[in-house]
C-alpha cells in the first residue's frame, strides 16, 4: 500500500526504534521531497536498492543499530543527493567497495562502534568523493586501511579513527587530503609511522596520536605540519623524539605525558620544542625528565602550563624558576625533589633587571608531594617561605608548597615545610671527633659539635677547623662525666663561641679554658621572658649549670664581664663566703646576662639566692673592723695625743658613734654627721601616686622658703642598674627617707623594700631617719604589715590634709644652720630640737626593734610576690623628660 501517498511534501521522517525488519520496494515512492530519514534501532538486516527508491532528494540517512551484517554495493545508488550516512553500531564484517559510487555529494560518513571486527575496508571505499569533509570511524575494530581509501577526496577536513586496532598506516593514505584540519588516530596499536605519511597535510591543525605504541619519532615525520597547533602523543612508549618538532613553529598545545622521555638526547640547554615559541600548554607528566630547559623558561613567552608531574626532578635552582611568561603554572608535584636551592637569588633578580615597581607576576610553582630534605640546602627556600628574602623574589614567582612535608632528616620527617624555621636547618659533616656528631648551620655560619650524653670522661682533643661555610663553633658537652673543660690551646677551640657543659662534674673553671670567641653576646633576653637560649638566637654563651662548682676566680669573672657573655650558673653548690665576694658583685652587675639568676643559690641554704645578699652578708668582717676601731678609740681616750691623732683620722666615725651613744652631744651636730649626704630626703612612693608626688609634694619642698634637695626614682636613678643596689644607695645618700604611705604603697614590693632599707640604716645609726607621710586611707593599723604597724605605734607621722601639714613636714626634715657663728645657747637649742625629733617625748624607742626580716630587705619578697630579679627593668619618660622605673 502507498502509506505515504498523502504526504508528498514530507521532508523529515523519524522511524527510529520501531522494530522494523523490512522495507519493501517502493515504500517511499511518494516522498520525493524527503530530506531526512531516520531508521536507527530497528531490525533491518537486508536492504536493497529498491528499499530507497523514490527518495531522490534524501540528504541524511541514519541506519545505526540495526544489526546489519552487510550491504549490497548498489544499496545507495539512487540517493544522488545523499550528504550524510550513519552506519554506527552494526555488525559489519565487510563493506562493498562501490557502496558510495552513486553518492558524489556525500559530505559525512559515520561508522563508529561497529560490533564485529572489521578487519579492513575495501579499496577506494571513500575515494573520489569530492564533497566528503568528515569521516568518523572510531571504535569499529578496524585493523588496517587501504592506501587509496581517501584518494581523490580532496575536501576532507576531519578524519576520526580513534579506538580501532590499527597497527600501521599506509605511507600515502592521506595523499589528497590537503585540506585536512583534524586527524585523530589515538587509542590504536600503531607502533611506527612511515616517513611522509603526513607530508600532504599542510593545513592540519590537530593531530591526535595518543594511546598507541610509538617508541620513536622520525626527524621529518611532522616536517610538513607547519600549521599544527595541537599535538597529542600521550600514553605511548616514546623514549626519543629526535628533532621531530623543529618545524612545528605554530604549536600551542603539546601532550606527551605518560611516555619514557628524558630528552637526554637533545641539546643540553634546549628541549626538542625549542622552536615552538607559541607554546601555551606543554604536558609532559609521568616521564623521566630531570631538568627545566631554557626554551621553556626563556623563549616560550606565551606558556601558560608546564606540566612536569611524576618525573625525575631531584632539585631546583633559582634559574629554573625564571620564566619570561608572566602567567604560567609550573607543576612539579609528585617528583623526587629533595632540594630547592635559592642561594644567590637576591642578587640574580637584580642582575636580571627586575625592580620593585613591577606588578606581581602570575607565576605559580606547584611542588606538593616531594621528599624534601630539610637540611642546610633548604635554608634559602625556608627563608623564602618566611618572607625573609628580597621581596622581589615573591614578585618574580610564587612557590606554592600546599602540604609539602619534610622527608628527612628524622627530626623533621613528616613536618610541613611551612612550619620549619630556617635558623634550625643544618647539614651533617663527616670530619668530626669520635663519639660526637657535627653539623653546619648556614643561618649564622656555625659549626655545631654535639657530644651530648655520649659517656665522655674528657672533652674531645680537637675540633674541625673553620672554613668559608662556618666561621665559629658551638660545642655541646651536656650530660657527660667531665671534670674539666677543654683547653683553648687544643686544635679548633680558638673559634668556639658557645660551650654548654651543663650536667657534668666540673669542679672549677680557669681562664685557659675560656675560648676568646666568647666576646660579644647577640642573645637578647626580653623582659619578663623565660626564653630558653636553645630556642632563641644562639649567642656567644657559656653554660655551666648543674655541675659541682663552688666559686669562680676573679680572672674568670673579669673575662666574662669584659665580654658580656650569656652564662648559666644555676644548680651548682656555690659557697656564700668571702671567697665569692667578687662573684656576688659580678652577678648583680651583670644580671641581664645571667640565665635563671634566681636559681643561683648558696649551698646548704634553701632558697637563699645571691640576689638577696649584700657583700656584708657573706663576708661580715669588713663592717666589724669599723666597730672594733671605734671601740678602740673610745678606750684609748685617756691618751690625749693619741686621741687627737685618731680623731683627726676618724673624724666622721667618732661623731657618728658619739651621736648614737648620746655622749657629748654638744660636740656633735647632725649637719656635721650628714655633711657628705647628697640629698636632704629620698622620696619613697608607689608609682601610682606619682601625680601627688610630682604636682604637690616635690614643688612644696623644692620651691618653699627653705628648699630641700630631693632624691627621686625617675630623676636620679641610673637606668638598668640593679634595683636593690639603687635603693640602698639612695637611702645612704639621703639625710631622711620620706615614705608616702598610701594604699598603693602597701601593695608595692619595691616600696616596702625601700622602707625596710631606710629603717635598717636608722637602727644601725641609732637615729630617726624615716618620716611617714600618710596619704589617703590606709585602713586600720592592725591590718598593716607588722613592721609598719609597729613603727606607726611608736613614732609620730604627718598626714596629708592636716592644716599644719607643711609646717610639721618641714620641721621633721633636716634643719640647716644658716650661720655657723651663732652662740652656744642657740646651738644648744637647735640641737635639743633635733634630739626631740630623735627621741620623742613619749619615752619610747625612736625606731622599731629589729625584726628578722629587717636584717635583709630582700626578704620581703614572698612566694606569691616573687620578682625575677634577673629580669630587665622597664623605663619610660615622664613629662619632665626624667626616667623612672615602673
Amino acid at each position: 500500500p502507498k502509506i505515504f501517498s498523502y504526504v508528498p511534501k514530507l521532508e523529515t521522517l523519524e522511524l527510529g526504534n520501531n522494530q522494523i525488519s523490512d522495507l519493501w520496494p517502493g515504500l517511499f515512492q511518494d516522498l520525493s521531497r524527503l530530506k531526512m530519514l531516520n531508521l536507527w534501532s530497528n531490525r533491518l538486516l537486508n536492504l536493497t536498492r529498491g528499499s530507497f527508491s523514490g527518495l531522490s532528494a534524501l540528504e541524511s540517512l541514519d541506519l545505526s543499530i540495526n544489526g546489519m551484517l552487510k550491504l549490497q554495493e548498489d544499496t545507495f545508488q539512487d540517493l544522488g543527493k545523499l550528504k550524510l550516512v550513519s552506519l554506527n553500531a552494526n555488525n559489519f564484517k565487510e563493506l562493498p567497495g562501490t557502496l558510495f559510487r552513486g553518492n558524489p555529494m556525500l559530505e559525512s560518513f559515520h561508522l563508529h562502534e561497529n560490533r564485529q571486527i572489521l578487519k579492513t575496508l575495501p579499496a577506494g571505499l571513500l575515494a573520489n568523493l569530492t564533497s566528503l569533509q568528515g569521516v568518523y570511524m572510531h571504535r569499529s575494530s578496524i585493523e588496517s586501511l587501504p592506501e587509496d581509501l581517501f584518494w581523490g577526496s580532496t575536501e576532507l577536513i576531519n578524519i576520526t579513527l580513534y579506538g580501532n586496532k590499527l597497527t600501521k598506516l599506509p605511507a600515502r593514505l592521506f595523499r589528497d587530503a590537503t585540506k585536512l584540519l583534524e586527524l585523530d588516530l589515538s587509542s590504536n596499536k600503531i607502533e611506527d609511522l612511515p616517513d611522509g605519511v603526513f607530508s600532504s597535510l599542510y593545513k592540519l591543525r590537530v593531530l591526535r596520536l595518543g594511546k598507541n605504541r610509538l617508541t620513536t619519532l622520525n626527524q621529518y615525520l611532522f616536517a610538513s605540519l607547519v600549521k599544527l597547533d595541537t599535538l597529542d602523543l600521550e600514553h605511548n612508549t616514546l623514549s626519543t623524539t629526535a628533532r621531530a618538532f623543529e618545524r612545528l613553529v605554530n604549536l600551542q598545545e603539546a601532550s606527551l605525558s605518560n611516555n619514557k622521555l628524558s630528552f637526554s638526547d637533545s641539546m643540553a640547554l634546549f628541549s626538542p620544542f625549542r622552536n615552538c615559541v607559541k607554546m601555551r600548554n606543554l604536558r609532559l607528566a609521568n616521564n623521566s625528565i630531570q631538568s627545566i630547559f631554557s626554551d621553556w623558561s626563556l623563549t616560550m613567552s606565551e606558556l601558560k602550563l608546564l606540566d612536569l608531574r611524576y618525573n625525575n626532578f631531584s632539585f631546583l635552582m633559582v634559574d629554573d624558576l625564571r620564566f619570561t611568561s608572566e602567567h604560567i603554572t609550573l607543576d612539579l608535584r609528585h617528583n623526587n625533589i629533595r632540594n630547592i636551592n635559592l642561594y644567590g637569588a637576591d642578587q640574580l633578580i637584580r642582575a636580571w633587571g627586575y625592580n620593585s615597581n613591577e606588578p606581581a607576576r602570575d607565576v605559580k610553582i606547584l611542588i606538593e608531594d616531594n621528599p624534601m630534605q630539610c637540611d642546610c640546602n633548604a635554608y634559602f627556600f625556608a627563608r623564602y617561605l618566611e618572607y625573609k628574602v628580597d621581596p622581589m623574589l615573591h614578585i618574580m614567582f610564587n612557590i606554592v608548597p600546599d602540604n609539602l612535608k619534610c622527608a628527612s632528616p628524622p627530626d623533621f620527617a613528616g613536618i610541613p615545610v611551612t612550619r620549619i624555621k630556617s635558623e634550625k636547618l643544618s647539614c651533617e659533616i663527616n670530619s668530626c671527633p669520635e663519639r660526637c656528631s657535627c653539623h653546619m648551620r648556614p643561618h649564622d655560619k656555625a659549626l655545631l659539635v654535639d657530644c651530648t650524653n655520649r659517656g665522655l670522661m674528657e672533652p674531645p682533643r680537637w675540633l674541625p677547623p673553620t672554613n668559608k661555610l662556618f666561621n665559629h663553633t658551638e660545642l655541646w658537652l651536656v650530660g657527660n662525666g667531665l671534670i674539666n673543660l677543654p683547653d683553648v690551646s687544643w686544635p679548633g677551640y680558638a673559634n668556639v663561641t658557645l660551650v654548654d657543659a651543663s650536667y657534668n662534674n666540673l669542679g672549677s673553671v680557669n681562664i685557659s679554658q675560656l675560648p676568646p670567641g666568647l666576646k660579644v653576646s647577640i642573645y637578647n633576653k626580653t623582659m619578663n621572658s623565660d626564653v630558653n637560649i636553645e630556642e632563641g638566637n644562639r649567642g656567644k654563651t657559656l653554660k655551666l649549670n648543674h655541675n659541682n662548682l663552688t666559686h669562680l676566680d676573679t680572672p674568670v669573672l673579669e673575662f666574662l664581664t669584659n665580654r658580656t657573655t650569656n652564662i648559666s650558673l644555676h644548680s651548682n653548690p656555690w659557697r656564700c663566703d668571702c671567697q665569692n665576694r667578687d662573684m656576688l658583685a659580678f652577678l648583680q652587675a651583670q644580671f641581664k646576662q645571667i640565665n635563671q639568676l634566681g636559681n643561683v643559690t648558696c649551698n646548704g641554704v634553701e632558697n637563699h639566692t645571691f640576689t638577696e645578699l649584700k657583700a656584708d652578708d657573706i663576708c661580715p668582717g669588713h663592717s666589724g673592723l669599723i666597730v672594733a676601731t671605734s671601740t678602740t678609740l673610745a678606750v684609748a681616750g685617756i691618751l690625749l695625743g693619741t686621741l687627737a691623732a685618731l680623731y683627726y683620722r676618724y673624724n666622721r666615725e667618732v661623731k657618728v658613734w658619739l651621736y648614737a651613744k648620746n655622749i657629748f652631744l654638744w660636740f656633735v651636730t647632725e649637719e656635721e654627721l650628714d655633711k657628705d649626704k647628697l640629698y636632704d630626703a629620698f622620696i619613697s612612693y608607689s608609682h601610682k601616686d606619682e601625680d601627688f608626688v610630682v604636682n604637690e609634694l616635690v614643688p612644696g619642698l623644692e620651691n618653699g622658703p627653705a628648699p630641700f634637695k630631693l632624691c627621686l626614682h625617675f630623676r636620679d636613678w641610673v637606668a638598668g642598674e640593679f634595683i636593690p643596689t639603687q635603693i640602698a644607695r639612695s637611702v645612704d645618700d639621703s639625710r631622711r627617707t620620706l615614705v608616702v604611705l598610701s594604699p598603693n604603697f602597701l601593695e608595692s614590693v619595691w616600696g616596702r623594700m625601700e622602707f625596710r632599707t631606710a629603717h635598717k640604716q636608722a637602727l644601725s645609726e641609732g637615729r630617726a631617719r624615716v618620716i611617714l607621710l600618710v596619704y589617703g586611707d590606709v585602713g586600720p593599723i592592725d591590718s598593716l604589715d607588722p613592721e609598719l604597724k609597729a613603727y606607726l605605734s611608736m613614732n609620730t607621722y604627718v598626714k596629708w590634709g592636716d592644716p599644719w601639714f607643711w609646717d610639721k613636714l618641714r620641721y621633721a626634715l633636716p634643719h640647716r644652720f644658716k650661720d655657723h657663728k651663732i652662740s652656744g645657747n642657740t646651738n644648744k637649742g637647735v640641737l635639743n630640737d633635733k634630739m626631740e625629733l630623735v627621741y620623742p617625748s613619749n619615752g619610747l624607742s625612736a625606731t622599731t626593734p629589729p625584726a628578722e626580716i629587717i636584717i635583709n630587705p630582700m626578704l620581703i619578697i614572698g612566694d606569691k610576690e616573687k620578682v625575677k630579679l634577673n629580669d630587665h627593668i622597664n623605663f619610660k619618660r615622664d613629662t619632665n623628660d626624667y626616667i623612672k622605673s615602673v
